[in-house]
């Protein structure tokens, strides 16, 4: 059953501003250097959980996500996939000698072969790439920009992280056709559509011991692929936990909590061994940027 607005007794204020924000986005897909991105039109949506009052449990999330927030953001690519563990081994050396000279410590050698071995163990090479910390994941988006991407795209593109913003709009919000005309659309999950349910959603609760393989994930909303559930990942925000509050217009948090035990950056998308609540995809985590996933996180 489609999981849409009316089924969760959202308020006319919310509703009105959903109804606000406008969108329109392409399905343009863009091959790089075997990498498939897609396209996330420039436009408004609507951030936050429209579910809170909702009677089902796994949909009422949690205070960080309120209040409603009606954003707008410019056009941005995103990658239909995660790094898989191949790609990821294949140029751990070449990522070793490119360092970042801001990020001291990442890419050491144990990880390497540590990975390397359960690489070879379990046959992990479709595998999103794990154990990697949000340096390490800043890291990497530099070394793809300046490796990877073509020197003239590289005078107006940059590979980045996603702002937590970047990250919800592409993971849940899309344009429905119909009856002739267009509406936006917000799904609290990335599978979205009717063929929703939460049966489908295999990559939770901990039933295998790893993240599934890349290509046996189905496309979700804007033809994302493992956004809800699978693999935590990493955000470019600092976590701040009234954020929606204190800043309605905020597109991204770039300041630090002044508390030292609150300086978390954020996660989205939960894992493989989380219940369903935790892979809804207005979802919030922070977690101190050292920390190395590997796998998963479990807070429920």
């Amino acid at each position: 059953m489609s999981k849409n607005l009316i089924n969760y007794q959202v308020t006319p204020k919310e509703l009105a501003l959903v109804a606000e924000c406008t969108v329109s986005h392409g399905d343009v897909p863009f091959q790089l250097e075997g990498f498939p991105f897609q396209w996330i039109s420039p436009g408004s949506f609507p951030m936050g959980n429209l579910w809170h009052q909702s009677s089902d449990w796994d949909l009422k999330g949690q205070s960080d996500e309120l209040p409603i927030r009606c954003l707008h953001l410019e056009g941005f690519w995103i990658a239909q996939d995660l790094i898989s563990m191949n790609d990821l081994l294949a140029n751990w050396s070449s990522l070793q000698h490119f360092g970042c000279s801001e990020f001291q410590g990442i890419w050491p050698d144990q990880k390497y072969q540590l990975l390397k071995r359960e690489f070879k163990e379990h046959k992990l090479a479709e595998l999103p790439a794990y154990l990697i910390n949000w340096f390490e994941a800043k890291c990497f988006a530099q070394w793809w920009t300046e490796n990877l991407m073509p020197k003239v795209l590289r005078e107006e593109w940059v590979a980045d992280l996603p702002t937590e913003a970047e990250w919800e709009k592409a993971a849940s919000w899309s344009v429905v056709k119909d009856t002739g005309y267009e509406r936006g659309h917000k799904y609290p999950f990335n599978l979205g559509g009717s063929e929703f349910s939460k049966g489908t959603i295999a990559h939770i609760n901990g039933i295998k011991p790893y993240p599934e393989a890349l290509m046996i994930l189905e496309e979700g909303v804007n033809r994302l692929r493992g956004m809800s559930g699978n693999l935590w990942e990493w955000c470019r925000d600092w976590y701040q936990r009234d954020f929606y509050e204190q800043s309605p217009t905020g597109v991204e948090c770039k300041e630090a909590p002044d508390n030292n035990l609150s300086q978390r950056r954020v996660l989205r998308g939960g894992c493989w061994l989380n219940t369903i609540r935790r892979v809804r995809t207005c979802n919030r985590l922070g977690e101190i940027p050292a920390l190395e996933l590997k796998g998963c996180l479990v807070y429920g």
